[in-house]
């Protein structure tokens, strides 16, 4: 399917490598997303985002980048959310406050599917994990 029937289907997800525009200031990278603006203001308040809107991506710290491009999906309000490795390139001091924020702003009834080699991340936010083994004969699958 094109990317926009996923967006249609309340998909949403982010990028191993951050994907914020380069030339577009973190105010206006939240436009095409929004669904309730009452949201979004909340949760530039609540992540701090809100001192970094007139700055461009190059000028904020890869955490901020990183929390930005979630609250660009989730303010569309979406059904499922995949990240691919949102922790990568960050402290481990950093991952524990990106695991925080996962925990306080994706709502229970939103699926959060996360593809990540950082265990500590995971045993952070995750209710019920799937682990594929490329190890063992077969393919193999593993519920914690």
């Amino acid at each position: 399917m094109p990317a926009w029937q996923y967006a249609r289907e309340g998909i949403r997800r982010s990028f191993q490598s951050v994907r914020l525009l380069p030339n577009v200031p973190l105010q206006d990278q939240f436009q095409a997303e929004v669904h309730d603006i009452k949201t979004l203001r909340s949760l530039l308040q609540e992540t701090t985002l809100a001192k970094y809107l007139n700055q461009f991506p190059s000028e904020i710290p890869l955490p901020i980048q990183r929390k930005a491009e979630v609250v660009r999906a989730l303010i569309a309000n979406p059904r499922y959310l995949f990240l691919d490795e949102p922790c990568a390139g960050l402290t481990n001091a950093e991952l524990t406050a990106f695991a925080g924020f996962l925990s306080n702003h994706v709502p229970v009834d939103c699926g959060l599917i996360v593809v990540e080699h950082r265990c500590d991340l995971i045993e952070m936010v995750a209710n019920r994990l799937i682990s594929l083994d490329s190890n063992a004969q077969g393919s193999q699958t593993s519920h914690a």
